[in-house]
């Protein structure tokens, strides 16, 4: 009886301790998650880990995986002024007449959205805004564009008549240039009921249209006024004199891409990357070299991105550090240039060659295919043109074939050829 009481008494203080070591471990990790703030939603990057780009000599878009440095995926298009827009796992295939998802999971695209001849499209965090050349702007979520229809559609705003200027920020907000009215359309949980903020007016900004671009610096609009050497920072239209700067020609200059939050707004002239203030102060130039014809730059962390055709130079600069200045190996004359951005990434797309160059890092050519390691790649076959006209020689019929993603073959994918909307999607009004 004695050990049978002795055997309990040690059981009792085992649990006893046991249940003590339980309870100091678990408030040490509610200290730690008192303490410890964790992520805001603002500091979650969700990506897909690739950038689109284009080879309009081969037919193809595809996906460059930055990390592995080589193409893991790609789909046969035919089509002409073909532009790829992207946002973490959105990706929006446009021309002047349509718009067509790309389901970046499965490597399968929806069938074709028909547009207003002339339409914009722009993208930014999980929101579509799509301008009309009659003046027309709807704004929609990535999962409404399938079942979108101008003439079903009510706009969230309309013009006196002229076309509008329109940008998305990285928060969702969108910015629509009504001649000199600008016009904020906060982000909304549902694009619906989204209402525009009181306007403003920006005085002595010209109105012609080809000297006035618009764009966005995480959730600020930024104007370049080039008729008049000017940049208009923020809602409130603050000017930045250019020429005070003693900035060159701003005939052939492009204003960044929409991007990030940021301290700058970049931009290129034919001849320098330019980095601005947006809460004011001395531009700072850094020289490409030798003149050309600048593409949109782009700003990716702490680094702005330039590249000019023609003269085949590109510009990295990053704070803290040198600018790196240089030509873009293994460009020929006929280049066709654009800096392709998603999330925290960049690639240099060659739009006529397929070439991809990895311009974060040590402009490492992307491996273009896996033919020489014995695996191949496979594509999907879709014919971007209209019912009615000839279709590319690879779109001669539905094409049935097999989709490599992310390393792996998946079974075979069909993907028909001028797919109609289902049913239930024809004149379907967004709710």
């Amino acid at each position: 009886m004695l050990d049978i009481a002795a055997q309990t008494r040690r059981r009792r203080r085992t649990t006893a301790v046991s249940f003590a070591v339980l309870a100091v471990i678990a408030l040490v990790i509610t200290g730690f998650a008192v303490k410890y703030p964790g992520l805001s939603p603002s500091e979650v990057d969700v990506s897909n880990g690739g950038v689109w780009v284009r080879d309009e000599a081969a037919g193809l878009v595809a996906r460059v995986n930055v990390d592995a440095g080589e193409l893991d995926a790609r789909l046969t298009v035919a089509g002409e002024d073909l532009e790829i827009i992207q946002d973490g796992y959105t990706v929006l295939l446009i021309d002047a007449r349509w718009i067509t998802p790309v389901n970046t999971a499965s490597v399968q695209r929806d069938p074709l959205v028909d547009l207003t001849p002339g339409s914009t499209v722009r993208l930014g965090h999980d929101r579509v805004a799509i301008a009309s050349p009659e003046g027309k702007v709807w704004i929609l979520s990535p999962g409404q564009v399938p079942g979108f229809s101008p003439a079903e559609v009510e706009p969230a705003y309309t013009t006196g008549g002229s076309a509008a200027e329109i940008v998305v920020g990285s928060d969702g907000t969108v910015f629509v240039l009504d001649g000199t009215t600008l016009m904020t359309f906060p982000h909304a949980d549902d694009p619906g009921r989204t209402t525009a903020a009181e306007p403003a007016e920006l005085d002595a900004l010209s109105t012609a249209a080809d000297q006035v671009q618009l764009s966005a610096v995480g959730n600020v609009p930024v104007l370049l006024d080039a008729e008049n050497s000017m940049l208009r920072l923020g809602v409130s239209g603050m000017e930045h004199d250019l020429a005070a700067d003693g900035i060159g020609s701003l005939d052939d200059a492009e204003l960044q891409q929409a991007g990030p939050a940021a301290d700058d707004v970049v931009l290129a002239t034919e001849s320098a990357l330019v980095r601005v203030p947006l809460a004011g102060g001395e531009a700072r130039e850094s020289a490409a070299g030798a003149p050309g014809t600048p593409v949109p730059p782009a700003q990716v962390g702490s680094c702005a991105y330039g590249a000019w055709t023609q003269s085949n130079l590109y510009v990295r600069a990053c704070d803290g550090a040198e600018a790196m200045v240089a030509s873009v190996p293994d460009a020929d004359s006929s280049a066709d240039l654009a800096l392709r951005v998603n999330r925290g990434l960049v690639v240099l797309n060659d739009q006529g060659s397929g070439l991809s160059w990895k311009i974060a890092e040590d402009m490492e050519l992307v491996d273009e295919g896996r033919e020489d390691k014995g695996t191949g790649t496979g594509t999907v076959t879709l014919d971007m043109r209209q019912e009615g006209e000839t279709p590319g020689p690879q779109a001669a019929a539905d094409a049935v074939t097999t989709v490599q993603v992310g390393g792996g073959w998946k079974p075979p994918v069909e993907a028909h050829l001028h797919a109609s909307l289902p049913s239930g999607h024809e004149g379907r009004r967004i709710p």
